[in-house]
């Protein structure tokens, strides 16, 4: 499920607990903590559903490496793709 999908805040989450989701009873429920932490290093680097989607044959992963382009134009789409994902839409 995208995190867009999860309205309710009661529904458990272990990635948005980790990334910092908002507080609900917060006098701006919108804001959150943009800072890293350890949780979150461990949970991108135990991450069981993380490491699904990776691993997923029908994933970007593996259809970059299917595909003829060279290992620097698969780098470059990965890092446009974080990138974009950092930045947010727009």
């Amino acid at each position: 499920m995208r995190a867009v999908q999860t309205w309710n805040n009661k529904l458990e989450s272990n990635f948005l607990d980790a990334f910092g989701r908002p507080n609900s009873s917060a006098d701006c429920p919108c804001d959150r903590d943009r800072g890293t932490s350890v949780v979150q290093m461990l949970h991108l680097m135990n991450s069981t559903q993380l490491q699904a989607k990776i691993e997923s044959d029908t994933g970007r992963a593996a259809q970059l490496a299917k595909s003829d382009r060279t290992p620097d134009d698969i780098v470059g789409e990965l890092y446009l793709l974080a990138l974009r994902a950092i930045a947010g839409p727009g």
